[in-house]
């Protein structure tokens, strides 16, 4: 689905398959990435939707808009929410979609059931080799990270099971206390 919003159009990935009766995850991906990362991800079908991702600014479906700053990227998700209106949500971010899930989460933690955060640091250290890659094509470099950056595990680094959205650990208690 396509929303436009008063910072520009977003895509919003599985927002036309939501039921009501379920919990909501949403996946913010990291630069370079898009919503086709939130498909490798697989909660429990009895009790969550599909992923939902919002594309950030420039990146897979969502136009350009001149962002610059992770709370301006912050902006644009937040305004796509609030016009969509949603709330309860499992925020869940990777790498720079981490630091935006978490200046989401402190400048909207009622929105937010919890948080969970996947390789995600600051500052954040991004490879010319990459950056040079994604400039001469996003949509490559994206596929690219998609399959090496998340999707493709080294052997020696395999888990022995798949992770499960629960098992990962929520911080919003600890947010809560800030």
């Amino acid at each position: 689905m396509f929303l436009k919003t008063d910072t520009g159009t977003a895509y919003i990935h599985n927002f036309d398959s939501l039921d009501s009766e379920k919990e909501i995850v949403l996946f913010i991906p990291g630069a370079g990435m898009d919503h086709r990362v939130a498909d490798l991800i697989s909660p429990n079908p009895n009790i969550f939707n599909k992923v939902l991702s919002i594309d950030l600014p420039g990146h897979g479906g969502s136009t350009p808009t001149g962002a610059k700053s992770i709370q301006e990227y912050a902006n644009f998700i937040s305004n796509c929410i609030k016009e969509i209106d949603l709330s309860g949500i499992h925020l869940c971010g990777h790498s720079m979609g981490g630091l935006v899930a978490m200046e989401l989460a402190a400048s909207n933690s009622k929105l937010f059931k919890s948080i969970a955060l996947f390789n995600c640091q600051y500052p954040l250290f991004v490879g010319s080799v990459l950056l040079d890659g994604s400039s001469r094509n996003l949509d490559g470099a994206a596929d690219f990270l998609t399959k090496y950056g998340i999707h493709k595990l080294p052997k020696i680094e395999k888990p022995k099971k798949p992770l499960v959205l629960w098992e990962v650990v929520f911080i919003k208690k600890q947010m809560e206390k800030l």
